[in-house]
């Protein structure tokens, strides 16, 4: 779709053949509310927001909202955190405590490659209540709550899928 989007601002300049085709495409999948945003030789050229980000709410999308991506952003993440690893920017062996400073005690020695393939034992935030799926909170709240959690296994010795890894 982004490539979609982005040919169509050579073939149609004009920012009403863009929201047209969103919101027709919109209209056809079912997307409550979305943010474009097209670049043309590092500038941007159309930022634009349209229908809802909140359904229970209505609350109308906006350009800073965060969208929830669903797991498919996890095979983005390995993809970009592997890419590191090959530029040498870090390692698999590195550790939860080198990488971010002041993060919970529990979890210093967890390395990269534990979180990615999913033998952490850190517990899956998506059922702990005021950071769950659904809930809105800071990166420090979701730090601070997850850090007092106790690992649900030790580290490395079992397998358990948890979004809180990516």
């Amino acid at each position: 779709m982004i490539a979609l989007l982005a040919s169509l601002v050579l073939v149609f300049p004009a920012d009403d053949a863009i929201d047209t085709y969103v919101k027709a495409e919109m209209a056809r999948q079912h997307i409550p509310g979305l943010t474009v945003m097209v670049k043309q030789n590092g500038k941007v050229i159309k930022h634009q927001s349209y229908g809802l980000s909140n359904l229970e709410k209505k609350t109308p999308s906006k350009n800073d909202d965060r969208y929830d991506m669903g797991s498919i952003g996890k095979t983005f993440t390995a993809a970009a955190i592997m890419r590191l690893v090959e530029d040498g920017k870090l390692t698999l062996d590195d550790t939860v405590g080198k990488l971010l400073p002041g993060t919970s005690p529990t979890w210093t020695n967890i390395t990269v490659k534990q979180l990615l393939s999913q033998t952490s034992g850190i517990s899956d935030y998506a059922f702990q209540p005021g950071i769950g799926l659904a809930d809105t909170y800071t990166k420090e709240k979701w730090l601070t709550d997850m850090g007092k959690l106790p690992l649900d296994f030790e580290t490395g010795k079992f397998y358990q899928y948890s979004n809180s890894n990516y």
